[in-house]
């Protein structure tokens, strides 16, 4: 059971000032580095239950997670075809659940879609 334990807090462990590729315990009080703070497609799906979108990227900026994700596949609506032209109309911030402490805002591109059927 010590070992597990130990294990899983060398999960929480992050490279060293050094640069030297060892890891280093995290102490009491300092904040892991904002790069843990990452979304998936994975826990996308999980954490928000979103799904038929990709994880794009993520940026931390001011205690807040933004999240790019983008959508997997588009189709028309009248005839669920997937042959369809998409022309990128804007780009939308939806707040989604917080993890942990930080807030979460999903950028989301939205697109005109055009059915030639």
């Amino acid at each position: 059971m010590f070992r597990k334990k130990i294990k899983f807090h060398s999960l929480l462990w992050h490279r060293g000032a050094s640069g030297s590729g060892r890891s280093s315990p995290p102490y009491f009080g300092t904040a892991l580095p904002a790069r843990t703070f990452g979304m998936t497609t994975s826990s996308l799906y999980h954490n928000q239950g979103i799904k038929s979108f990709n994880h794009v990227a993520t940026e931390y900026r001011g205690g807040t997670n933004y999240t790019r994700i983008e959508r997997k596949e588009h189709s028309c609506t009248a005839c669920g075809s997937r042959e369809v032209n998409i022309q990128h109309a804007r780009d939308r911030q939806v707040r989604g659940q917080n993890v942990g402490s930080s807030r979460l805002v999903l950028e989301v591109a939205v697109h005109r879609i055009h059915c030639p059927k």
